[in-house]
């Protein structure tokens, strides 16, 4: 368990950046979809 939480720490960094570069390409999508119609 403490360990899982250990590895989370670290890696939190990541997914978060992960998760904000995602995000923007998905806002990138949806608005290049909309534009299409």
């Amino acid at each position: 368990m403490f360990r899982n939480l250990k590895i989370l720490e670290l890696t939190q960094p990541m997914v978060l950046s992960k998760s904000k570069f995602f995000r923007r390409k998905f806002i990138f999508l949806v608005n290049r979809k909309k534009r299409l119609k």
